[in-house]
């Protein structure tokens, strides 16, 4: 008898424990939801890299909003790389296959929208993020191999490629590793890395990765 109210109690422990690990996650993940989808960042820098064959092309980004002279203002710089188009250029003997192409995009609440310091289009939108730049939906359903590194303050997991659309806003036709840090109040980084086909026969998988830095200090921004 005393042997079987032992197996019970362990049974009733072992369900508690599970129960309690349920919870946390999905404590967690409202967090993480609550968090992502209310940040309104003052910078945002954006690294994403593409890996496939012997090349690895890079793009790099950075948006700041705030304001001059009391009116808002945005401000987009960008450096992207691409593989060139040789078939408009002198040929792949002269010219190097990567090239870097670089701009910059402003927008300022009273002048409207220029690129490159061209002029002022005055019916330009503003671009600037009221949240994260991508949609964040998680739920226990779509989440897999949940991890709250509490120490560093990271969370890490994995969505489903076929959960990617209900998570992200848009399909992904892969598995996507996620790392998530966060200062206990906000979001501070975010690292998607996935694989995708390609339509080159040379390179068929291409690994992509997404890195976000999210800032809330006041910027310091000028428009010449």
């Amino acid at each position: 008898m005393k042997k079987i109210i032992s197996i019970v109690l362990v049974l009733a422990c072992m369900f508690t424990l599970f129960s309690c690990g349920d919870d946390a996650t999905e404590t967690a993940l409202k967090d993480i939801n609550d968090m992502y989808n209310a940040i309104s960042p003052s910078m945002v820098s954006t690294e994403i890299t593409r890996d496939f064959g012997k090349y690895t092309l890079t793009n790099k980004s950075t948006l700041k909003v705030g304001t001059v002279d009391g009116f808002a203002v945005s401000v987009y710089e960008y450096s992207n790389q691409q593989i060139r188009d040789i078939a408009s250029g002198s040929g792949a003997d002269i010219l190097d296959v990567v090239e870097t192409v670089t701009g910059i995009r402003e927008y300022h609440e009273e002048l409207g929208y220029r690129e490159n310091g061209g002029k002022w289009d005055a019916e330009g939108d503003d671009f600037a993020p009221e949240t994260g730049s991508t949609a964040l939906n998680l739920t226990k359903a779509t989440v897999q191999d949940f991890k709250n590194d509490a120490a560093n303050k990271t969370y890490t997991f994995t969505v489903l490629a076929a959960d990617t659309e209900a998570v992200f806003g848009q399909a992904i036709k892969s598995d996507v590793a996620v790392t998530i840090t966060h200062s206990g109040a906000d979001i501070v980084g975010l690292t998607l890395s996935y694989a995708i086909e390609s339509k080159n026969d040379d390179h068929p998988k291409v690994q992509v990765t997404v890195k976000t830095l999210y800032s809330y200090e006041s910027q310091t921004i000028t428009i010449n």
